[in-house]
């Protein structure tokens, strides 16, 4: 399970807030983690796009009909 959360930006946000505020380590000392949440991020948010894209696609089609 460990491994299968590691793929959510949420588990580096919460390692990144426990490093800098229980253990006082600066954001320069976890600048990797902020690049795992950007880049975890960036794909999420692309992915999210092509999905609503497709789905905004398939309903005008069934809205208006199929453009030939």
């Amino acid at each position: 399970m460990q491994r299968f959360a590691q793929i959510f930006p949420l588990t580096p946000a919460v390692e990144l807030f426990r490093n800098v505020v229980i253990h006082q380590k600066s954001f320069i000392d976890n600048r990797y983690l902020i690049w795992r949440i950007l880049l975890l991020g960036g794909i999420y948010a692309g992915l999210g796009s092509l999905w609503l894209w497709e789905k905004e696609q398939t309903a005008v089609e069934n809205i208006f009909g199929k453009e030939e």
